[in-house]
């Protein structure tokens, strides 16, 4: 795809998505795998240290939902009572449905 001029990336990934998803051709030999995507994908951002963000959802992959987990921060919680209030570690997890 990089050898590609930007102008042609979107017709040639449209053509790819018709021909697998829809004609059920297998292109495994020029390197595309037959279902690259399931039912869900998981995606983790928090190694850009963001403690909030939403994953956009892909046409090409036809999955229903992402999941996206960020950096874990420190906070507040209240598990039991005593005295004081840890800080714990808790990461965020978001989801984008369609």
């Amino acid at each position: 795809m990089t050898r590609l001029p930007a102008a042609l990336r979107r017709v040639v990934m449209r053509g790819v998505e018709t021909l697998i998803y829809d004609a059920g051709w297998d292109l495994s030999r020029f390197g595309v795998p037959r279902d690259a995507f399931g039912s869900a994908m998981v995606t983790n951002v928090g190694i850009f240290g963001l403690p909030h963000a939403f994953a956009p959802l892909v046409p090409f992959s036809r999955v229903p939902i992402v999941v996206m987990a960020t950096k874990p921060a420190g906070s507040p919680s209240a598990s039991r009572p005593c005295s004081r209030i840890p800080r714990r570690s808790c990461a965020q997890l978001t989801a984008s449905e369609c």
